[in-house]
């Protein structure tokens, strides 16, 4: 994350706000999951529904998980060109 934010500081913009939006994430996860969950199972041969399901950020997933555990974040930023 370090490495991150000093090459965010070296942009050529001024940061106006940054948030981190994991609680925003999560709950749309889990607002959201039934429309992937349907999509995965109908489209996907069963042996690719574990990685649909992670790619899709389904409650349960290893990217949920990771997200709740803190290991991951979910960040918004907004840039403005310099003066």
């Amino acid at each position: 994350m370090a490495e991150w934010e000093r090459d965010l500081a070296a942009a050529p913009l001024v940061r106006r706000t940054s948030h981190v939006i994991n609680a925003e994430v999560l709950r749309g996860m889990n607002r959201n999951s039934t429309r992937p969950t349907e999509l995965i199972v109908r489209h996907l041969p069963p042996w690719l529904h574990g990685l649909g399901r992670d790619f899709a950020g389904i409650k349960g997933s290893r990217i949920y998980a990771a997200l709740e555990r803190g290991e991951l974040s979910y960040r918004s930023y907004h840039f403005a060109k310099a003066r």
